[in-house]
């Protein structure tokens, strides 16, 4: 027997249609196999990337409780810094403290010294308010009992200083009367 006989005996009894049918099959089932293929593929890449998103996850919250292990370390760093933010507050107060008081002081001071020559300024003006009054008023030495507007405005502006710095009194009483009743002539 020869290669051709044992094939026809084999193979002899199959059909055109069969091997069509056969064909079909194999086909299909080709077709079959790279539809579950892919499948399986997208399937198994599915799991992986569901695998790996646990895997991060899983990681987030090992990181997370590590973290949620250091809160009583980063509550006491946070105490720490608090005391210490209370502490600089605290001495800033005490330094303004300490400024107000000695601004107080030092305006006490100047309260005190202002007082001192506003009394030694009203002092000097009043004697020159008074030596004017005594001459400006005095028969024998002014008989017509008049001024010049020169005069008479350079005595009222010392007299404007002089209420300025808190005269009153006997000035008010005596002299500014007197030294009204004084006539303004202009002398050529």
């Amino acid at each position: 027997m020869t290669g051709i006989e044992q094939f026809l005996s084999l193979f002899g009894n199959i059909t055109i249609s069969q091997i069509v049918v056969v064909i079909l099959a194999l086909v299909f089932g080709w077709q079959v196999y790279r539809q579950v293929s892919k499948f399986l593929r997208k399937k198994q890449q599915l799991l992986l990337e569901k695998h790996e998103t646990e895997k991060e996850k899983a990681k987030q919250l090992q990181e997370l409780f590590e973290e949620v292990n250091k809160y009583p370390q980063y509550r006491e760093q946070s105490r720490q810094i608090q005391q210490k933010f209370q502490n600089q507050i605290d001495d800033l107060k005490d330094s303004q403290e300490k400024l107000v008081s000695t601004q107080q002081d030092m305006f006490v001071s100047l309260k005190s010294l202002k007082e001192t020559i506003d009394k030694r300024e009203r002092n000097k003006l009043q004697d020159k308010l008074l030596q004017s009054y005594r001459y400006y008023t005095d028969i024998k030495k002014n008989p017509e009992q008049q001024w010049t507007p020169m005069e008479s405005q350079a005595f009222w502006d010392l007299f404007s200083d002089y209420e300025e710095v808190g005269g009153n009194g006997y000035m008010h009483t005596t002299v500014m009367p007197a030294m009204k009743l004084l006539k303004i002539v202009e002398k050529e």
